[in-house]
Formats: structure tokens, C-alpha cells, sequence
């Protein structure tokens, strides 16, 4: 009998605000603490452990700090790469991660013409047999998976780690996203762990056994607002033998956000900060992280004249840890705005390529629509990142310039 843990997306360094960066933070430290307590033999990842391939060193280090302390404890922690850790240079902290063993990547290929065969890695302890597949932003790895290959190892446990969203496990409840069709997943697995989706889902289909825990904590304000209508998070805890013997989902207890709704459909600013004070006067909000949902159109008057910096004084004066006051779908009569619709950070910046590269037109056809989109995003995340204290002018120019011609060079925009 084995036992290992299944968790995913804990995007560290996802929040600016130090609460919320500490509470994600603090979810990850607790899980791996639990999984020590829990006699696991190994853990599973299944990508994005990090919210970007480059966070503030001092925003991980406390996690680092701790995957080494449970490697050294004999527990291995076998993970595949997320879209929000992968670089296309390769310098990416999961890559230092994976290059000092704190981490095993277990997305192993040999390429053999159009053919991508994935071979296990073995855990020496329960002899399971692990295969990986990455995930990618834009969902970029769907291009791949109609040619995968799996190299089996009859009569063992086998994990199949991906980052994807597969088209008959869930209907896109989250954003926008690229779905696999099942037909294309590797078969005969015997656990199918997902990452990716922040939803926890455990769904058998035919002889799949698909399970997502979703994210520990959260990243974004999508996931913040689910917690707040009572989403649990945690992780899995999976015992085998040759097969699934139990799956129990571990909760995360940590205290969800407490959210404000406001309809503002026929409403002045004037009326909208009143209800505001009102609602937020009616809870205890002593340690309790808010948010605050606007949305509907104003009858009158400018979003602007909503006074959010009274609403975040009112609620950090009733003890409060914090406040997101979301207004994306509010609008203004009086003032309408262009505004790109969106839920996160991924969907804008999708969602502003789709709106301006639909005016752009060239000949070369693998810079036009689609393609383009995805070009585009690929360019603009590698330009993100800033350059290291340690990285001279030049280098740091190399390395974006490397950067460019990787991405142009690969068989996407071909």
C-alpha cells in the first residue's frame, strides 16, 4: 500500500498585498506540513507552484525553505511545470528548483518524428510510475497532445500529471481556456491528476479516474469571490495499491473572504457608497478579508465618484485585514468606456491582442489571428521579466533577444 498527496496551483507571490501573499504562503507551508504528518510517501504538483517564473526571492523563500526540509525527510515531491512557471529561456526559479533536486520534474520526452513519447519516473519507494505533461499559457501544449506516446510499465500504479482543462471533465466554468478532448489523454492510468482548473473536481469517466483539488488558497480575485460562496481548498490524499483504494480531499481551514454585493443598475455614486457603509456596518469584519462587488449600470454620475478610499479607510477601522473592491462590470450611463472585458490577469491581457490584432493584416499568415494572439502573449511575458541584480546590461539583452528567436522558431507559428 502507498500514499501520496495531489496538490495544485499554489502560485506563490500571486498578491501584491502582504496579507493575502502571506495567507497563500502559509496554505502552502501548511500543506506540506500535513503531508509530513500524514506519512505520505511522495507528493504530486501539477503545476504552478509559482505565479510567474521569476517572483521576489524573499515572497518563496520561507517555501523553499520548507520543500527542502520534506525532501530531506525522505518524501519526494514530483511535479510538472504550470503555465504561469514555464519560461521559454529556461531561467525560471522552477528550473533551479528541478536543476538542486528540491523538486523532480517527471515530464521526460524522447521525440521521434511527429511522435513525443513520454517515459516514467519511478518512485523508488512504491514503484508507482509517473508521467508528465506540461502546461503552457495560452494553452499551448493542446498542440501536443494529439502526438503523445506513453511508454508503460505493466502492473504498476501509474499518475498521469497534466495542466490542462479536458473538454468532457468540465464545462469552462473559470475563463476562457483551451480544452483537450479526452481522446487525446494518455490511457490505461490509473489516477489522472489535474492542474490548472480552480475548482476541486473528482470525476470518473469510462476508465479514467480525473481528479482536480483546484488551488490551495487562491490568485486572483475569481478565486477569492468562490471561497467567500463557500468553495472549500485543500489537497488530495490518495491511497493505492494496484489500483485507487481512497481518495479523501484535505481542507485547507483558512478563515474564506467575506463578500459585498452591490447591484448599481439605475443608481447614482451617492446611493452606492450609502448601501456600501450599510452592508459593511452590519458584519464583524475583525481579522476578515473583504470584497467588495459593484456591477450593473449607474443611472448617472461617474464610476470615478465612487470614493474607494472611504470605503477601504470604513472597513480597516472595523478591523479588517484587507478589501478588493471590484468594479469590472460596472458601467456608466453617462460615461461609457472602452473597456476590455475580463476576470483576470490572462484574459486582459488575451483579450487586448484579440481587440487590436483583428485591425492588423500581413502576409505572413503565422502573425495573423490566433497564431498571432499567441504570439504576441509569448513576446509579452518574456518582456516581463525584469532583469536579476546579479544580470549585467548586456546579458539581461541576450537573454531576451535568446528569448525571441526561441519563440519565433517554434512549430506553432510555422
Amino acid at each position: 500500500m502507498g500514499r501520496f498527496a495531489h496538490i495544485s496551483d499554489v502560485h506563490l507571490a500571486a498578491f501584491d498585498e502582504n496579507n493575502l501573499r502571506e495567507t497563500n504562503l502559509n496554505s502552502f507551508l501548511w500543506a506540506l506540513d500535513e503531508c509530513k504528518k500524514r506519512n505520505v510517501d511522495f507528493i504530486i504538483i501539477t503545476g504552478d507552484i509559482f505565479n510567474r517564473p521569476n517572483p521576489d526571492f524573499l515572497s518563496i523563500k520561507d517555501a523553499i525553505k520548507k520543500m527542502r526540509e520534506i525532501v530531506n525527510n525522505g518524501i519526494h515531491i514530483y511535479t510538472i511545470s504550470g503555465s504561469h512557471d514555464f519560461s521559454i529561456t529556461g531561467s525560471s526559479i522552477y528550473n533551479i528548483l528541478d536543476a538542486t533536486g528540491i523538486i523532480i520534474d517527471v515530464h521526460r520526452e524522447n521525440i521521434d518524428g511527429d511522435n513525443i513519447y513520454l517515459e516514467p519516473t519511478v518512485d523508488e519507494k512504491t514503484g508507482a510510475s509517473l508521467y508528465g505533461m506540461y502546461g503552457r499559457r495560452m494553452g499551448l501544449e493542446s498542440y501536443d497532445y494529439s502526438k503523445i506516446k506513453i511508454k508503460e510499465r505493466n502492473g504498476y500504479f501509474s499518475i498521469f500529471l497534466f495542466h490542462s482543462a479536458i473538454s468532457e471533465v468540465i464545462p469552462d466554468i473559470q475563463f476562457h481556456m483551451s480544452e483537450i478532448p479526452l481522446e487525446q489523454i494518455p490511457k490505461n492510468m490509473s489516477y489522472y491528476a489535474g492542474g490548472h482548473v480552480h475548482r476541486r473536481i473528482e470525476k470518473r469517466i469510462e476508465n479514467y479516474n480525473i481528479f482536480y483539488p483546484g488551488p490551495l488558497f487562491a490568485s486572483n480575485y475569481q478565486d477569492l469571490e468562490a471561497m467567500a460562496k463557500g468553495e472549500k481548498r485543500g489537497f488530495f490524499l490518495v491511497d493505492f495499491s494496484e489500483k485507487i483504494e481512497n481518495v479523501e480531499f484535505v481542507e485547507n481551514n483558512v478563515i474564506p473572504p467575506i463578500l459585498f454585493e452591490i447591484n448599481a443598475e439605475g443608481k447614482i455614486p451617492e446611493e452606492i457608497m450609502r448601501e456600501a457603509i450599510e452592508k459593511i456596518e452590519k458584519e464583524d469584519l475583525n481579522n476578515k478579508y473583504v470584497l467588495l462587488k459593484i456591477y450593473g449600470e449607474l443611472s448617472s454620475g461617474k464610476i470615478s465618484e465612487i470614493n474607494r478610499k472611504k470605503i477601504i479607510d470604513y472597513v480597516k477601522n472595523k478591523g479588517a485585514k484587507g478589501i478588493n473592491i471590484n468594479i469590472n462590470s460596472l458601467k456608466s450611463r453617462e460615461y461609457p468606456e472602452k473597456i476590455i472585458p475580463a476576470d483576470n490577469v490572462i484574459d486582459v491581457e488575451k483579450n487586448v491582442f484579440e481587440t487590436y490584432l483583428k485591425e492588423y493584416r500581413t502576409r505572413e499568415n503565422a502573425l495573423n489571428g490566433e497564431n498571432g494572439v499567441k504570439l504576441a502573449i509569448s513576446l509579452f511575458n518574456e518582456l516581463k521579466i525584469n532583469r536579476s541584480e546579479e544580470e549585467n546590461s548586456q546579458d539581461f539583452e541576450n537573454r531576451i533577444t535568446d528569448a525571441a528567436k526561441r519563440i519565433f522558431k517554434e512549430e506553432e507559428w510555422k
